[in-house]
Formats: structure tokens, C-alpha cells, sequence
């Protein structure tokens, strides 16, 4: 819905109905086609979806990036 969600003149998109069971997992809130089968995009930072962080943290890897010996990044401590 990305490409669509500043085109206010457009109203045509093909877009996933089912909700793919990692997105229900990862996510407490969804867009559910209208009665129409439309989908109104919420105001709100990221469209509205509110990430379930418990769940992210099951799937957190721990990483570390150096480069010459140096740690550019590594996996913050929750």
C-alpha cells in the first residue's frame, strides 16, 4: 500500500486479504478490507500498526558488525 498511501486521485491496488501468520504474530493491530473490500490506510505513524515487541524479541538474533577490528554495530541489551 506503500506507493499509494499519497496518491489521494488512486484507488486501485492489489493488496494481500489474508494476513500472513508472521504478520498476525508480529503485529497487535491490522488493515481489514471494508465491507467494499477496500482498505482505508489509518493517520499514524506507520499507518497505524502497533509492533508487538515481546514477539520481536523471540526472533532477535544477536549481532555484531566489525570492520577492521572494529565494532561498527552490535545487538543492543533489552
Amino acid at each position: 500500500l506503500q506507493p499509494y498511501a499519497g496518491l489521494e486521485g488512486h484507488s486501485i491496488c492489489e493488496y494481500p486479504i489474508e494476513l500472513k501468520p508472521l504478520a498476525a504474530e508480529l503485529t497487535t493491530t491490522s488493515m481489514l478490507p471494508d465491507a467494499n473490500g477496500q482498505i482505508t490506510i489509518p493517520d499514524g505513524v506507520g499507518y497505524g500498526i502497533e509492533v508487538d515487541l515481546g514477539t520481536v524479541r523471540r526472533y532477535l538474533v544477536e549481532t555484531e558488525i566489525r570492520v577492521g577490528g572494529r565494532v561498527l554495530y552490535a545487538t543492543p541489551v533489552p
